[in-house]
């Protein structure tokens, strides 16, 4: 397997930046979460006072 460059790429390095890949997609996957998670957290906070008003 040759890279843009016309040299070699070594399989453990591709296996490295494979493993390099999952763990960025891991980590993004986490901090949507957490992101999803405070703006429920957030929506729930303005819904309560609604509420109380009415």
């Amino acid at each position: 397997m040759l890279v843009a460059y016309g040299h070699p790429f070594a399989e453990k390095s591709l296996t490295g930046m494979i493993a390099h890949w999952n763990k960025k997609r891991m980590a993004v996957d986490i901090a949507r979460a957490i992101n999803e998670r405070e703006a429920k957290r957030d929506a729930m906070r303005q819904q309560i006072p609604l509420r109380v008003i009415k």
